[in-house]
């Protein structure tokens, strides 16, 4: 079993299992609210009446939605009910075990981040005064290890609960009989395509691992539309950071945290989407993997994927060097992150090798943005990201196989 230090215990709230439980309960509600509304108005819709048969099976068919939003709805509604208890029973262990550290502390002895009881007392009357001090020691560390293996055991009941009271969830849908569902004619996605403008061909470039290469493959596929089994979020214009993120999934790099029990969704060291299974409302990414800010800090600061080798101040495109990425380090797979003028990272693209542009070699990014998405110049456009303090920061991954 794995401990949190007593410092995270000290540190910890429940306050995510309350806020999704009043966030399920309100899809619910949400859910129940508007079929039930859309049956109740099929009869007369504008106050019209509506009668024959396409009238009759449009209404058949509200009326049976309605009976069965009612199962997953419920299944919300339980999973609430165990967040807001489990977030009740948490907070109670908390003091349980700060009890124990308090007992142990009120004997005179110390208690470390480890749950080590050391004694403070220097100077004993006799031998038998400092065994039983040893033997007290001993027994507070077993006892608010005791109580804290309780918290732990509770969170991990907690999260076995939901998971069971959500099984239902994967399955739900309306799709039976409905339309195409986001499908062509012939059944297979849609993909979206945002530009048809011609794009310059990459120049051969070094030999990559398969991991890169796959990641590499994946940029080339996606740039220019959406893969079906992601979100595009913001419709395309804020998908940037989801889109690297994908890459990254498609080079080989595992999620991180992407449990049942990670409602937290802003831990700065999870990263993961999920595609299937139990999928809360508000939580199918990480925040990781839809912000550049938050992907950048776990790339680079708590994940060891990736390592900022170069930093270059963009105060304008003038002057700036069009091979600057590959002189820093880069090869194709890895990122470039863009810090605007306000010193905030809001931008993410993945740096595909060597084009000729306007007849001069120049470094090239595929991206999900409003302009150019595939091999694009790594120069930024817009004046948010070419004025002083504005700056790129060029990132090297280590993909598992490097």
């Amino acid at each position: 079993m794995t401990f949190p230090t007593l410092t995270q215990i000290e540190d910890a709230n429940w306050d995510y299992l309350n806020s999704n439980a009043t966030a399920w309960t309100s899809v619910a509600n949400t859910w129940e609210s508007a079929f039930t509304e859309i049956r109740d108005a099929s009869g007369s819709p504008g106050d019209t009446a509506w009668t024959g048969a396409g009238a009759e099976a449009f209404q058949h068919r509200a009326a049976a939605d309605v009976v069965k939003v009612h199962g997953p709805a419920d299944m919300l509604r339980n999973a609430a009910g165990i967040a807001t208890r489990g977030a009740e029973a948490q907070v109670g262990n908390k003091g349980l075990v700060l009890s124990a550290v308090d007992a142990a502390e009120r004997e005179d002895f110390r208690v470390g981040d480890d749950y080590s009881v050391t004694d403070t007392h220097t100077y004993y009357s006799s031998a038998a005064e400092q065994e039983a001090r040893e033997q007290a020691a001993e027994g507070h560390a077993s006892f608010i290890k005791s109580r804290a293996a309780n918290l732990v055991n509770n969170e991990a009941s907690i999260a076995r609960q939901l998971t069971t009271a959500t099984a239902g969830l994967r399955d739900f849908g309306f799709g039976d009989e409905a339309g195409d569902g986001g499908a062509g004619g012939n059944g297979q996605p849609h993909v979206v395509l945002m530009s048809n403008e011609k794009r310059p061909q990459l120049l051969p470039g070094p030999p990559l691992s398969d991991s890169r290469q796959a990641a590499v493959d994946y940029a080339e596929q996606w740039a220019d539309g959406f893969n079906p089994d992601y979100d595009s979020l913001g419709g395309g214009d804020l998908d940037c950071t989801n889109f690297v993120s994908q890459v990254m999934r498609a080079g080989g790099f595992s999620d991180v945290g992407n449990g049942i029990d990670d409602w937290h969704r802003g831990d700065s060291d999870d990263w993961y989407y999920q595609n299937g299974g139990a999928v809360f409302p508000g939580n199918r990414a990480s925040t990781t993997w839809t912000l550049a800010k938050e992907n950048h800090n776990f790339v680079t600061q708590n994940s060891g994927r990736g390592e900022i080798v170069g930093v270059v101040p963009t105060p304008s495109r003038e002057g700036l060097d069009p091979l600057a990425p590959s002189r820093a380090g880069l090869v194709p797979g890895d990122l470039i992150y863009y810090k605007d003028a306000d010193g905030q990272i809001n931008h993410a693209s993945v740096y595909l090798g060597q084009a000729t542009i306007d007849g001069v070699p120049t470094d090239v990014i595929n991206q999900h943005s409003g302009g150019i998405k595939t091999h694009d110049d790594w120069m930024p456009d817009s004046a948010e990201y070419t004025r002083a303090p504005a700056q790129v920061e060029f990132v090297h991954l280590k993909y598992p196989g490097d």
